[in-house]
């Protein structure tokens, strides 16, 4: 049994049977006051006082776990049911992908960057909205580990799973979705009329620059190694310079081939 000072229970039971009288520990250091009681109320305040005062401790124990439940839930409903917690659906149906939590959070209609897993978990006793959460995610995590989902995860593809596994998000989120994802498809048969036989890549003239710079980077570097052996390879120094003048990169693409000829040749690791 956890013990907690019979002090500190009573004052929160009267706190929860007073509001507007029994400031809280918060309220008293921050300065602010409540409303000045009665003589009448003054009396039932302290009549509930010594009602709680005479109570075992077991008993007045269970009163403040009861009332301290309580209040969690309350609060529960006022950060879920808050304007802030609300998603901006027709937003986040744009996005061009989710991450996992955020899709979690959208599935309940709420916007991810309020209702988040951290400010989720400690409701999680009190409300059904934050048991669906850790329910829906805890399946997520298992589709994502059998890579059945991959962050960044599509949209329309999460939508997809969540139907499968009868998770019912907003119809407005679903259907926002759909009509967006509908014109990326559009755009995307376009440019196939235009240019049948290609892949999206392969459209793309900086794609096949950049893609020709890594395939001739590959193959000329063993004997371009050759000529190195006296000074020895140095990744930010003459490999670098080898494909800025040689192999015609910039250097935030030379920065990308190295890291793909890292992964090739062993003695750049």
């Amino acid at each position: 049994m956890t013990f907690v000072n019979t002090g500190q229970i009573i004052n929160f039971l009267i706190e929860r049977e007073y509001p507007r009288y029994a400031p809280s520990l918060l309220n008293r250091l921050a300065g602010r006051l409540s409303e000045e009681p009665s003589a009448t109320i003054k009396k039932k305040m302290e009549a509930y006082r010594a009602e709680l005062t005479a109570l075992p401790y077991e008993k007045l124990l269970a009163l403040y776990e009861q009332e301290k439940n309580a209040s969690l839930k309350e609060k529960a409903e006022a950060f879920f049911e808050s304007p802030d917690a609300k998603a901006d659906l027709e937003h986040w149906s744009k996005a061009a992908y989710w991450t996992l939590n955020e899709a979690v959070a959208l599935t309940l209609g709420k916007e991810p960057k309020i209702v988040t897993q951290e400010a989720v978990e400690k409701y999680h006793g009190v409300s059904d909205l934050a048991k669906t959460y850790r329910k829906t995610l805890e399946l997520a995590n298992r589709a994502r580990k059998i890579k059945e989902l991959r962050e960044p995860l599509s949209p329309i593809i999460f939508l997809e799973w969540a139907d499968r596994n009868m998770i019912s998000p907003p119809k407005q989120l679903v259907q926002s979705v759909k009509k967006h994802s509908a014109v990326i498809k559009d755009w995307s048969d376009t440019l196939a009329s235009l240019e049948p036989g290609k892949s999206l890549l392969e459209r793309s003239p900086y794609w096949n620059k950049f893609s020709q710079q890594a395939a001739q980077a590959v193959t000329d570097y063993p004997k371009w190694r050759q000529t190195q052996i006296q000074d020895g390879i140095k990744k930010t120094g003459n490999l670098h310079d080898w494909l800025l003048k040689d192999i015609g990169a910039n250097t935030r693409e030379a920065e990308i081939l190295k890291r793909i000829m890292t992964d090739i040749f062993p003695e750049l690791k």
